[in-house]
């Protein structure tokens, strides 16, 4: 069990090594509307990660064993997302635009909680990344 929590560990640490959606959405989120509402969007995140890890090991309980047909399937077909999605962000067009105005310096964390739940729960790329693990 501890080597199981060392990889996972060990697999977000590199994760956090090179800046995905999330870190622009905190970045987006303390710049616009503050501190506080990016602390809430940060726990959402981490909310988010933590159901998606639960749901992908309670339903990889369920699958047959390691060396089966179908999970072999499975972990190749994540494979070949994460090179579609890796090629494609290498590839996209890099553009930062953020609108005039002025920034709220008192966002609200519950704002920020639910901003971060939802970007985290709708993204497919969680639990293909805790299957693949």
């Amino acid at each position: 069990m501890m080597s199981l929590f060392l990889l996972v560990a060990g697999t977000h640490f590199a994760a956090l090594l090179s800046p995905g959606p999330d870190f622009f959405l905190l970045i987006r989120t303390a710049l616009r509307h503050g501190r506080r509402q990016a602390d809430g969007c940060a726990c959402g995140i981490a909310l988010a990660n933590l159901a998606s890890m639960l749901l992908v090991l309670g339903a990889l309980a369920l699958l047959p064993e390691a060396g089966s047909t179908f999970t072999r399937l499975l972990q190749l077909l994540g494979g070949g997302y994460f090179l579609w999605l890796g090629a494609t962000a290498v590839l996209a067009r890099r553009e930062l635009s953020l609108p005039e105005g002025d920034a709220q310096a008192s966002g609200r964390a519950l704002a920020g909680l639910l901003q971060g739940l939802l970007a985290s729960s709708l993204n497919p790329k969680l639990p293909l990344f805790y299957a693949g693990l």
